[in-house]
């Protein structure tokens, strides 16, 4: 997820983002399958959380692998 840098400031016209850090993004990920339930949008949510790391990230790749097993359990369990 991109969020607003602090009080909106502006750039040229143009909105700040920070960026979330690897830390921030697999912790974010972590908190998202805590639990058995996993609502629908959780894997929408977790790829955002994907895209927020360079694709040539090792945890990007990781957690991309780890992804797809999860969808894979959740299929069998369904």
């Amino acid at each position: 997820m991109i969020a607003k840098a602090p009080q909106g400031r502006r750039n040229r016209g143009l909105e700040v983002f920070e960026l979330l850090t690897e830390s921030e993004v697999q912790r974010s990920f972590r908190n998202l399958f805590k639990t058995k339930d996993v609502a629908p949008d959780t894997f929408d949510k977790a790829e955002a959380l994907l895209d927020e790391l360079r694709p040539e990230s090792p945890l990007r790749h990781r957690l991309s692998i780890e992804l797809e097993e999860i969808r894979k359990l959740q299929t069998a369990r369904a």
